[in-house]
């Protein structure tokens, strides 16, 4: 089984952002709105993932808006079926 880290954090829309190297924080086009971003070429930036899939995945309840946490991930390959 394979466990990675990365950050888990949460975007102006109030979903959440999973990525593995640390994102950034920008402007959002020619606006003063911020919003949380992946790093170009990050290799797993999942974005949108919802309240309900943050708690139940890594515990993650009500983080601040544009903050983000150190998270732990375990995959391993399922036989096929």
């Amino acid at each position: 089984m394979t466990t990675l880290r990365g950050y888990l954090s949460r975007r102006a829309n109030g979903l959440y952002l999973l990525t593995y190297y640390e994102p950034v924080i920008e402007l959002i086009g020619a606006t003063q709105q911020k919003d949380v971003y992946a790093v170009p070429g990050d290799p797993l930036a999942f974005n949108n993932i919802c309240e309900w899939a943050a708690e139940r995945l890594w515990g993650v309840k009500d983080l601040p808006s544009l903050e983000s946490v150190a998270v732990e991930f375990m995959g391993r390959m399922l036989q096929e079926m």
